[in-house]
């Protein structure tokens, strides 16, 4: 990447499977001399919109970005995607790599797969799921209110964070 992301055309963005490689990439990227940014879940509202304004006006030769660059961005000349890690499916990889080219003649896209993207999806997966313990106590906060509780009350009562609740 460090020895032809240069030569690829326009600019585009290179997505990570974590926040980690898309900081790390970013930083090995920038000091060779290439002028990238990473995008990622911990970059606040402000910064992403200044961002993705860099990336659609050339300012950048790429964002490196975790998935959190989603749905809502719209480059149409795009030039390429790089995917480092395969994406978490199929979809997935097909929505990212149909961002480049829409108003081009062509775009590049290049997956670079990596050994640990099985274990790193399976983490993920696992990892955003509450354990047996957790969901059996969120089980018995329901049964002893009859079946009807609010997310908000659930999670006053169990230890379980709103996101994997209400994914439970």
């Amino acid at each position: 990447l460090l020895e032809h992301v240069e030569s690829l055309p326009g600019s585009g963005i290179i997505y990570a499977l974590t926040v980690g490689a898309a900081e790390d990439t970013a930083q090995a990227l920038a000091d060779a001399g290439i002028p990238v940014r990473a995008y990622t879940g911990r970059t606040d509202q402000g910064e992403r919109e200044e961002l993705e304004a860099a990336l659609k006006e050339n300012r950048v030769k790429a964002l490196v970005a975790t998935s959190a660059l989603g749905m809502g961005f719209d480059k149409p000349d795009l030039g390429f995607v790089v995917h480092l890690g395969a994406p978490s499916s199929p979809v997935a990889y097909y929505q990212q790599v149909g961002r480049a080219g829409r108003a081009t003649d062509n775009a590049d896209v290049l997956l670079l797969p990596g050994t640990e993207d099985r274990r790193i999806w399976e983490y993920f997966a696992t990892s955003s799921m509450p354990t047996e313990q957790k969901a059996a106590a969120v089980l018995g906060e329901l049964e002893a209110a009859g079946g009807a509780l609010s997310v908000a009350v659930l999670e006053s009562r169990v230890d379980v964070r709103r996101s994997p609740l209400e994914l439970l």
